[in-house]
């Protein structure tokens, strides 16, 4: 999930569309269902399912919510065959032919707080977008597109890629068709690793470079039975129902990553530490580590570990704490009798992480900043300070009723 303030990129955006405003760069946005009335012979549905979607409510520490899985809306998921299509590797677009786009997330989308930015997309003005023209000269016969954008971040690739083998897992397709991925993606072996227990046919992977166009002679679409939005306008005004998710996906991502879980011996109580994982969001965490030392924590950093020793670790905790992040996308793993507290900046009712921790029924607290203002112009990843006695109360209250 990325929002990021409306400057530097905004303001360039004018002199972009200038400098293309005669390229043969220019799309619309069609979506599937219309392109398959204008264009039934380019295409072929071969499965179709509706599925229902679910989100749960932000618990806040001090406020009584109800964080009951709530239906939200029924989608259609379906596997559709393209003649001749394009895909750009790190982006969520397909190039359906010299007019039009398919982006589904937009398509289908009525929430107009949503920004639906796009690596592939150079500028964009209502349906009317100007794409990468760094085509490649490589051509697939056929391929089944395992990208999207922002791929390389652990969690938009758990959720919005890796669950498409749940469909491949029902296809039967012929092995020898290849999986087309972002080769940023296939170069983190994290990332890598979680790609091949989940391709358990050992189907080809061919790695395509980043935001280059790629003609698929054949290509396969699996659509996302998951809805993440990429960015939004404004942080104030986002619902917990923004974000959606297939409880069978889920399910199907826990059941098959669990099953390389090993002993971890000692490892109950840890703390995510964030000090190798970037300069969003950052915090006290200093501070923090010396409270949680005291308690029995110890620090974890899961970009120093293979994936499959993430998964045992979060499976073998029985008690979290850590700033929201990336690295939270592993609370999948966790067991049911875990505590989590997750430290932020604001109270946004973001459920990318609530909804998955009711998935397991596990309780996930969050603490927020509350000396820090917030209006629409603040930034999502904007930095904050952990007040350390709330910490320290909710960590000894946590740790009282699990010893109960």
């Amino acid at each position: 999930m990325r929002v990021y303030r409306r400057d530097k990129p905004e303001l360039q955006r004018p002199i972009m569309l200038f400098l293309t405003r005669n390229w043969l760069l220019r799309r619309t946005i069609i979506s599937l269902q219309d392109f398959l009335l204008q264009n039934n012979n380019s295409v072929n549905i071969l499965f179709e399912s509706k599925i229902d979607l679910y989100y749960s409510k932000i618990k806040f520490w001090g406020c009584k919510t109800n964080t009951d899985l709530i239906k939200a809306v029924t989608i259609k998921n379906y596997v559709a065959v393209f003649k001749s299509a394009k895909i750009i590797s790190g982006s969520n677009l397909i190039v359906l032919d010299e007019k039009r786009l398919l982006y589904e997330l937009k398509s289908n989308s009525t929430n107009k707080n949503i920004d639906f930015s796009d690596d592939g997309i150079s500028y964009e003005k209502d349906d009317l977008f100007v794409i990468t023209d760094d085509e490649s000269k490589k051509v697939f016969e056929s391929g089944v597109s395992m990208t999207s954008n922002y791929d390389t971040n652990f969690y938009h690739l758990m959720y919005e890629v890796l669950i498409k083998f749940e469909a491949l897992e029902k296809l039967g397709l012929d092995k020898n068709i290849p999986l087309l991925f972002n080769k940023e993606v296939l170069e983190i072996k994290p990332f890598f690793d979680l790609i091949s227990i989940l391709n358990k046919d050992k189907r080809v992977i061919e790695s395509l470079e980043k935001l280059k166009i790629y003609e698929v002679k054949q290509l396969y679409h699996i659509s996302c039975n998951n809805i993440i939005a990429p960015n939004f306008l404004d942080i104030t005004k986002i619902n917990d129902s923004d974000n959606l998710f297939s409880l069978d996906a889920l399910n199907f991502l826990r059941k098959n990553m669990l099953e390389v879980v090993k002993p971890i011996e000692g490892l109950k109580r840890i703390f995510i530490g964030r000090k190798k994982a970037g300069n969003r969001r950052k915090y006290n965490e200093e501070a923090v580590w010396s409270l949680l030392k005291k308690y029995g924590f110890d620090i974890f950093y899961p970009e120093e570990h293979s994936a499959d020793m993430q998964i045992s670790i979060f499976n073998n905790a029985n008690f979290i704490v850590g700033a929201t992040g990336a690295a939270f996308t592993n609370l999948l793993f966790c067991n049911s009798n875990c505590k989590i507290i997750c430290l932020t900046n604001y109270p946004i009712k973001l459920s990318i992480f609530s909804t998955i921790a009711k998935f397991i029924e596990i309780e996930m607290i969050y603490l927020y900043d509350k000396s820090l203002p917030i209006n629409k112009d603040n930034y999502l990843h904007q930095d904050f300070k952990v007040d350390i006695l709330q910490l320290e109360n909710l960590v000894k209250e946590k740790i009282v009723n699990n010893d109960e």
